[in-house]
């Protein structure tokens, strides 16, 4: 019986605590010891839909309030059909059972869909502590000398700790060039 299985998963743990003049029950909830054997290795890689909502408006809220407009956070233009990019591939998140991570707007950049959307999904750009773009080898000399000619690059209001620290634990991990 399955119910009964998941019955083990869990452990309660009583205390007792005095509070003020009275006697308190505290109750813990934990994982069995052998909770292992009941959770999956990997957690499945299904986004939930509604969360990826909130993320998605918190990333066009931010935009909005940094720039007065949704706009590209590298390029700086308004485009149709912008993107909220993972840094932390989701997919990846929610394997391990990260769904703070997977579903954290810290955890994305707001792009435009083709080149930066493109190269940055595929690892092909990423960005060093500053908000400048590495480029692989891989990606085009117009993209590059568009980006150098402009300018382009992260604001450091947009590169927040968080941001930063999601790109440079895992987007360096996965970027397909070499970081100097």
């Amino acid at each position: 019986n399955l119910d009964l299985q998941f019955a083990n998963l869990f452990e309660v743990i009583t205390t007792k605590n005095r509070v003020g003049t009275k006697n308190r029950s505290v109750f813990f909830i934990c994982l069995a010891e052998n909770a292992s054997e009941f959770i999956p290795e990997t957690g499945s890689t299904k986004r939930d839909t509604y969360r990826i909502a909130i993320m998605r408006k918190a990333v066009i809220e931010e935009s909005i309030r940094v720039y007065g407009k949704k706009v590209s956070w590298l390029s700086k233009q308004e485009s149709e059909g912008m993107v909220v990019s993972h840094i932390y591939e989701s997919a990846e998140a929610l394997k391990v059972f990260n769904l703070e991570a997977a579903y954290d707007p810290n955890n994305a950049l707001y792009l435009k869909p083709g080149n930066e959307d493109q190269y940055f999904d595929k690892h092909k750009i990423t960005f060093d502590k500053n908000g400048l773009p590495i480029f692989s080898d891989e990606v085009s000399e117009e993209f590059i000398a568009e980006c150098i000619k402009n300018q382009y690059r992260l604001d450091l209001k947009i590169l927040n700790p968080q941001r930063l620290g999601y790109i440079l634990k895992y987007h360096h991990d996965k970027f397909r060039g070499t970081i100097k």
